[in-house]
């Protein structure tokens, strides 16, 4: 689970620490809920992408701004859902880091497309965009 987590905090900086439970406390985590939050996981990625590419002014930069960080915080939401089912078995935790990597190497090329577009523009003048962007 870790390796999800990583995969998923290097593309948004998001603080997606998922950690694995004690020994003692180990529960079999329910495999079918597992990918249910991977796909909710990339979805939001795919919305991260779909809000940066929709910016084009300063007002649409605030408007994504917002909205960057109420994605981020559905991210901490999923992170915190995945961390509460528990220990998945190996196969599984395989299966969605597979998954988690095919999607995340789908959307990269639109995440660096409009991070090059906002860069470009000094993004639009809106620290705000900046700072949803950057924060952990």
């Amino acid at each position: 689970m870790k390796k999800i987590a990583i995969l998923a905090a290097a593309v948004f900086c998001s603080p997606l620490a998922m950690a694995q439970a004690p020994a003692e406390e180990v529960v079999v985590a329910d495999s079918a809920q597992a990918i249910n939050i991977i796909d909710k996981l990339l979805q939001k990625m795919d919305e991260i992408a779909t809000v940066l590419e929709s910016v084009t002014d300063t007002a649409s930069a605030e408007v994504a701004a917002t909205k960057i960080t109420q994605i981020k915080a559905d991210l901490d939401a999923l992170s915190e859902e995945m961390e509460a089912l528990g220990e998945l078995p190996l196969e599984t935790q395989q299966e969605l880091e597979n998954k988690l990597m095919e999607g995340v190497m789908m959307i990269a090329p639109r995440l660096e497309a409009a991070g090059s577009n906002l860069s470009e523009n000094d993004f639009y003048n809106c620290p705000a965009l900046i700072q949803a962007i950057s924060q952990e």
